[in-house]
């Protein structure tokens, strides 16, 4: 596989999410917070299973699918 230089970049946030008492996850982004299901927070920001809070690093699209995956709190 040869090598391939990257030429653009997506814009990144970083967002930082807890673990609710019923295994959801609630983030916080813009100084909003959101509450997602965990299945699509662990697909969208590879966290593993056992982390209960943290800051993560998501693109603007992973961002903008968090929020329309997610309920505004």
């Amino acid at each position: 596989m040869p090598f391939q230089a990257i030429t653009t970049f997506e814009p990144t946030q970083l967002i930082t999410y807890k673990k609710t008492v019923l295994g959801w996850y609630n983030f916080t982004a813009d100084g909003k917070r959101y509450n997602v299901n965990p299945e699509l927070f662990r697909n969208i920001t590879d966290i593993s299973n056992k982390t209960v809070a943290g800051v993560a690093e998501v693109s603007r699209s992973e961002l903008h699918a968090l929020i329309d995956g997610g309920i505004a709190i």
